[in-house]
Order: structure tokens, then sequence, then C-alpha cells
């Protein structure tokens, strides 16, 4: 099980190299600390020679470069034996939305729900395609939408789906009525996207914890306020996911912030005017074969 362990602020100098990630009104830095004895980050002081990869046969073997053996991939069985993929997700989707979505009249979030339980997620893929095409038969060329729809399971096997909705216009009642009407596998909950920071953070920690409700069952409706250490079931969902599932998906014109690469002090020179700081922490991940050393500041526009 990967580990969290919060440490005290980690310096960061100013011609450490830090990764950057600009979205729509928030910019994400992430900075690594290495180990001493190993390769230090500050790239212009140290060349680096990659090792020679291995070659992939097909989806169950590799050639190892070094013995020049073929050698089969060590699969996981299980999604909590890979959490530093799961949490990258995790990461990913968090950039996705804050780079997409703003709040305001012309987006919404909704939460589909089935009457009948669904055991096989991979008819979630289906049934929200259909959905999809509904919405655009009805309203032809009037309206088109984009969308980021994220797969969570229940407790109990079944799953559900949250929808980041948006629209090329505003988003009427008219439209907000037939959205929910032509999701005939169950219930459409729609709700205002108000708070995007608070609402990307709520979902991408719930794709591994579990908000239990008063009734002791886990919560499939989104409430900010009901993140609190009584209700969360840390990692709890983990182990629900079907390995090489795809947990969350998107329509074309979703963009993918850009990733950038700049010493400290270009980012505080590029962005120290214009934005403010609303998150600093440092911590470090770690299990038995792995540990990283982690700052993360995430700024807000001005």
């Amino acid at each position: 099980m990967l580990k969290k362990e919060n440490l005290n602020r980690i310096e960061i100098l100013d011609n450490d190299f830090v990764r950057v990630i600009p979205t729509k009104n928030n910019v994400d830095i992430r900075y690594t600390k290495h180990p001493e004895d190993s390769v230090i980050q500050r790239k212009e002081q140290v060349t680096v020679q990659s090792p020679e990869k291995v070659k992939r046969i097909d989806k169950e073997t590799y050639l190892d470069p070094n013995t020049n053996e073929v050698k089969e991939y060590n699969r996981n069985t299980e999604r909590t034996q890979n959490e530093s993929t799961f949490y990258r997700t995790r990461r990913e989707l968090n950039w996705l939305i804050l780079n997409n979505f703003s709040g305001g009249n012309q987006e919404l979030f909704l939460t589909l729900t089935y009457n009948e339980p669904v055991q096989n997620p991979f008819e979630l893929a289906t049934d929200f395609r259909n959905y999809m095409k509904r919405i655009n038969n009805y309203f032809k060329a009037q309206y088109s939408f984009d969308y980021v729809v994220i797969r969570e399971p229940h407790m109990s096997g079944s799953w559900h789906m949250h929808v980041m909705l948006r629209c090329d216009d505003e988003i009427t009642p008219e439209i907000k009525a037939i959205l929910t009407e032509r999701w005939d596998n169950g219930t459409a909950h729609t709700q205002s996207i108000v708070q995007v920071n608070k609402l990307a953070a709520y979902l991408t920690s719930h794709l591994t914890h579990l908000v239990i409700d008063e009734n002791g069952e886990d919560s499939v409706m989104v409430d900010y306020s009901s993140m609190t250490t009584k209700t969360i079931m840390k990692n709890a969902r983990l182990d629900l996911y079907p390995m090489r599932f795809r947990i969350y998906s998107s329509s074309r014109d979703i963009r993918k912030p850009t990733k950038q690469y700049m010493t400290f002090a270009e980012c505080k020179r590029l962005y120290q005017i214009s934005h403010f700081k609303n998150y600093d922490a440092s911590f470090k991940l770690f299990n038995s074969q792995f540990a990283l050393v982690q700052r993360h500041i995430q700024l807000t526009k001005n």
C-alpha cells in the first residue's frame, strides 16, 4: 500500500528545475527532490546516459537488452499493486478538469445512476455513448457539448458516472431538462459548477476514497462539505476497479494542458504578479519498494 507522509516545507532553489502545468485559472508546480547520492536535478550540471530500453515483443513478453533473453512482463493482478499508476491518473484527471472548466452558465455537473445494478463496468462506455447520441440527435446542430466522464464503483459492485459537461451556449432550464430526461438507465442528478478547484479535488479524491453517508452507505452525490476524516474510507475504492479499466474519458475538444520544465526562478518571474498561492505542501509517497519526496504548489489567477 502506498503511504503518504507530510513533511516540512522543502526548499526549492532558483536554479532547480520544476514541472509547471498551466491550466485555465491555475498553475500547478511540482518539484521532486532526488536523494543526494543520486543524479541531482539541475540539468545544466550533469549529463545522464539513458539506459538501453527493453524491446517489446508482444503484450506478454519483451527482450532484455542486458541479457539478450526473452522475458515475461510481471503483470499486476490487483490495481492496489499498481498504485503509482493510479495516482498519476488522478493527477492527469485533475489537470484535465482545471484546463477545460471554470464554472458559469455554460457548464453543468451531472451524476448518472442506474435503477438496476450494473455489475459489468465495461457496459458504462456504451451506455454513455448512447446517451450523448440521444442528446445530440435531439438538439441536432443547435448546440454542441463537450464532456469529461468519470466511472466509479460502489462497494456493492454496481457503478455510476460523474460528468463534467460544457455547452457552446448557456445551459437553460429547458436544456437541463432534456439532459436529465435523455438518461433512461436511471436518474440523472444535475448541479451547477461553482468552485471548480474544489470539485476537481473532490472528484479525484473520490476515485480512491469512499465517502460514507448517514446510513453507512457509500455516497453517490457530490457534496464538498462531506469530505471529512469521519466520513472517508481512504483507498477503499482502489481494489474495486478492474485492471486496465479506463476510469475516465473525454470528448475530442477537451484539451490536455501542456507540461513545461523551467527553473524555479523563471516560474516565479512568469506568475508571481498575476497569480497568488492557494496551496503549498511537501510530502513523501512511499511503500516497501518506492519513495518519492515532492513539493506541490498551486497558484490561482488574481
